[in-house]
């Protein structure tokens, strides 16, 4: 069964998180080879720090996105499992004597 979240599509697929994962990826590398470029004097940059600035922000707004996802996922899921009474009876026993 799907949760609230799920069924209005407020969710991310395992397919999206590994595209994301892979861009991020893709991004770090790009990084990674323009710093070594910078550092050892390459003739050819192709991408100025304020590229390398927009592509790791991207990077990171797109992993806050994931997670912000997983955590709203997780609240609904938690607040549906006690509003539509998945949880009666759970901790009943402790107020009764």
């Amino acid at each position: 069964m799907l949760t609230q979240a799920q069924t209005a599509g407020q969710y991310f697929t395992n397919d999206q998180i590994k595209e994301m994962t892979r861009k991020v990826s893709a991004e770090v590398d790009l990084v990674h080879q323009q710093t070594q470029n910078q550092r050892y004097g390459s003739s050819h940059i192709g991408a100025t720090a304020k590229d390398i600035s927009n592509v790791v922000t991207d990077a990171a707004s797109g992993v806050v996105d994931i997670f912000h996802g997983i955590d709203k996922a997780v609240a609904d899921t938690w607040n549906n499992f006690w509003k539509d009474g998945k949880a009666d009876g759970i901790g009943s026993n402790l107020s009764r004597k």
